[in-house]
Parts: C-alpha cells; sequence; structure tokens
C-alpha cells in the first residue's frame, strides 16, 4: 500500500485535474504493483524554498510496504523526474524523493494491519 505524497509550491490551478492519477498510475508501473494500492496527496501551492530560491520545486515522499530499496530506488526516482518535467515543467534538480520503507505490521488499511491482510 504505497502512499505517495507530492508537495510543490506550484500553484494548483497549473496543476491538471488528474494529475495525481497520473502520479499514481507512474509510481504503480514502476514498482509492479496494483494502481489501486496507490494513495496520494498533493499539496500545490505551498511556501517551498530550495536554498534562498522560491523557483518551482517538488517534495516527494514514497512510503511503502515493499518495493523500494537501494536497488529499485533509482527506477523510480526516474520514472516519477520523467513524469514532473513532462507535467509540471520541473528539472531534476529541482525535485527531491524520499523513499521510506514500512513494515506491514505498521499499515492499518480496510480495518486490519496490512501484514495480518496478505
Amino acid at each position: 500500500m504505497p502512499v505517495i505524497k507530492l508537495t510543490t509550491n506550484i500553484d494548483s490551478s497549473e496543476i491538471s485535474a488528474d494529475f495525481q492519477y497520473k502520479l499514481a498510475q507512474v509510481v504503480a508501473n514502476s514498482m509492479g504493483k496494483p494502481v489501486d494500492w496507490m494513495f496520494v496527496e498533493i499539496s500545490a501551492g505551498a511556501r517551498l524554498s530550495q536554498g534562498l530560491s522560491n523557483e518551482p520545486l517538488a517534495l516527494v515522499n514514497v512510503t511503502s510496504n515493499g518495493g523500494v530499496s537501494r536497488e529499485e530506488n533509482q527506477k523510480h526516482i526516474d520514472a516519477i523526474c520523467k513524469f514532473l518535467k513532462e507535467s509540471l515543467k520541473l528539472d531534476k534538480e529541482k525535485i527531491l524523493i524520499n523513499f521510506h520503507q514500512m513494515d506491514g505490521s505498521m499499515i492499518g488499511f480496510n480495518g486490519k494491519l496490512l501484514a495480518n491482510k496478505i
């Protein structure tokens, strides 16, 4: 059950209405997980800066109980950066991606621990 949180200083009016669905599909494809498992949160228009610059940028946090590792993350970085370049016109140096591996015993879904569900 991956959770993708994207925060950007780009105004929401400049982001397509289906952006979160497309991002979910990009990450699902990269991770080899069903898109129905993706939870996505978009926070647009945030007060973000990189150093002393307030140029457009994005912070992306990907938390999952599998599919994120040292070996797999570069593939995810490539897919996410490509998507953000195409959709938000962000260059790679304006995108920071954090990956978090979460054990299924620390995730609740559908009223149960994910570790007990699978």
